[in-house]
């Protein structure tokens, strides 16, 4: 999803007659390159009845590396391997108290690969470990000092359907820490009963809906 499609997207919600909450440390943190932290990323999550909807926003850094156009292979498989890990939203969020489940996953990598589909779907395992190696450590070649107004973002829009959402409790990001080793998501959260905000961290994934 990109940038305007996210914005129009909590404007949708807001029409609800909701309000979403940022976190403090968020505080004007809304995808403008003016508040882009590395290692800091955002998240929006919306429930509506059974719906379960989720916009994730991260620096283009924390995620492949660099932030400027893949001017190589590594670096177009880096947003390759993003763009795969990104969609399996199924693995990224965990769901306590539903059952949820994954209708739809749209990646927008736009800011650094603008392009057609990569088209490196032949390789074999080594080169997928090589990739994965590239997308998790970083890329050392940053294109250069492109200054300060070059921060780029990479996001993503989950849609879940929730068997007997009322009783959903709690979203959970990652596994073992957060997606990406980022550092710090800033997370809001909004449904028809409460809104809230939290700031999580690889010791704290769980995104509490009350």
């Amino acid at each position: 999803m990109s940038g305007i499609q996210s914005q129009r997207w909590l404007l949708r919600v807001i029409a609800l007659g909701l309000v979403v909450f940022v976190p403090p440390l968020a505080a004007g943190a809304t995808g403008q390159h003016d508040a882009h932290v590395h290692g800091v990323a955002e998240i929006t999550l919306a429930v509506e009845d059974r719906k379960v909807e989720i916009v994730l926003m991260a620096p283009a850094m924390s995620v492949v590396g660099f932030e400027h156009e893949a001017a190589s292979e590594v670096q177009v498989d880096a947003v390759s391997s993003a763009r795969r890990l990104l969609s399996n939203g199924a693995a990224l969020f965990s769901f306590k108290g539903a059952r949820c489940e994954l209708q739809e996953a749209d990646v927008d990598v736009s800011a650094v690969f603008n392009g057609a589909e990569t088209g490196h779907t032949g390789h074999d395992d080594h080169d997928t470990r090589q990739s994965e190696e590239e997308f998790y450590g970083g890329d050392e070649s940053h294109g250069g000092d492109e200054g300060e107004q070059s921060h780029s973002d990479i996001s993503a829009h989950y849609t879940f359907i929730c068997a007997q959402g009322e009783k959903l409790e709690a979203v959970r990001v990652g596994g073992e820490e957060l997606p990406f080793g980022l550092e710090t998501i800033n997370a809001a959260w909004v449904s028809d009963r409460a809104q809230g905000a939290v700031e999580l961290t690889a010791t704290k994934r769980l995104i509490p809906l009350n």
